[in-house]
């Protein structure tokens, strides 16, 4: 498998699923642990559009094209809350 066949094949059914990518590169960890080298993060319309995209025929297709070659942790929470904090 080729890492970049994955990210090309992935794009096309984020962007048409309604996901968008708004951050990737390597976290700066400064409490705990994140043993990953690299994140992306997605933002989607809602939740549900999130889900429906991970547990596609289409997505699950293109998710067989990266085993063996990355350890994946994929998580899905929701947006922005304004007036927390």
């Amino acid at each position: 498998m080729i890492w970049g066949s994955h990210t090309w094949r992935r794009r096309p059914v984020i962007t048409r699923r309604g996901g968008r990518l708004v951050a990737s590169g390597p976290p700066d960890v400064v409490e705990g642990e994140f043993p990953l080298k690299h994140a992306l993060v997605f933002e989607w319309p809602t939740r549900q559009a999130a889900s429906d995209f991970w547990d596609s025929d289409e997505y699950t297709e293109i998710k067989k094209l990266r085993e063996g070659a990355a350890v994946i942790q994929a998580i899905i929470v929701d947006g922005l809350l304004s007036g927390v904090g």
